[in-house]
């Protein structure tokens, strides 16, 4: 069984193609790792499920969620301050 990729406790984007009702930021708060039927292909797969705050009693698949990244703590300006060229002696 390999590491999942989403942590309990950890924020989330769900992007779902299903329910989407339940699309938007959310938390991990449970995974399990099996063997799942794909309810579109027909195809088995193992992978991690993961189990949401807003919706506990149904089971996301990873590809239906994304990480949400940490804001910067820094301006604009302090960003493109630090993207100008510095001179170079040589």
């Amino acid at each position: 069984m390999n590491k999942p990729y989403f942590e309990v406790g950890e924020e989330v984007i769900v992007a779902r193609n299903h329910r989407q009702e339940f699309n938007g930021e959310d938390v991990i708060i449970g995974y399990d790792y099996g063997e799942k039927k794909d309810l579109n292909t027909g195809e088995l797969s193992a992978g991690h499920d993961y189990q949401l705050s807003k919706d506990p009693d149904t089971w996301v698949i990873q590809s239906s969620l994304r990480k949400k990244h940490k804001p910067s703590g820094k301006s604009f300006q302090e960003l493109i301050t630090n993207l100008q060229p510095t001179e170079t002696t040589i």
